[in-house]
């Protein structure tokens, strides 16, 4: 029972990663390639609407880190982060949550999550599938501190 539970965890999160990495990036009908936003980067066509970060989290951000960041990352995490770890970061049978002050294998500061979310989880302590380094996804170190920055606010929120 195990055995196909980790297949069919392993499988789905090959086939949700496949599903982001395979996204058409060609640019909408008259817009020009070179300055049109990437698929699944904010600005994009169909990219989902961030909700404006409340005050008082943008005073407890971590030196750095602006309001702006946790805006971004939070479209960014919506591209390929939420197929594990869930809607806001509440967690899938693929990824734990986000949201909480539990974490498996770091302690939760803002320089850790974004060391995890670049390199990734090989061998998860608790659920059936690795996080590949960016989450499987084609991020720039400056999207991944955004997606870190989104992380934090989750579970950062006093």
């Amino acid at each position: 029972m195990r055995k196909s539970l980790f297949l069919v965890g392993t499988l789905t999160a090959a086939l949700a990663v496949g599903a982001c990495n395979g996204a058409d990036d060609r640019a909408a009908p008259g817009t020009d390639p070179a300055t049109a936003p990437a698929a699944g980067s904010p600005g994009a066509p169909g990219a989902p609407a961030a909700a404006p970060v409340d005050p008082r989290l943008a005073a407890a951000l971590p030196p750095g880190v602006t309001a702006q960041m946790v805006t971004e990352g939070q479209q960014l995490y919506a591209t390929v982060c939420v197929a594990c770890h869930g809607a806001a970061g509440t967690g899938t049978q693929l990824g734990p949550s986000l949201n909480d002050q539990n974490w498996i294998h770091i302690s939760g500061e803002y320089d850790e999550i974004v060391n995890i979310t670049a390199t990734g989880v090989a061998r998860p302590r608790e659920y059936p599938a690795p996080m590949p380094p960016r989450g499987g996804g084609n991020f720039t170190d400056e999207q991944v501190r955004s997606i870190a920055a989104y992380v934090f606010s989750l579970s950062h929120r006093g």
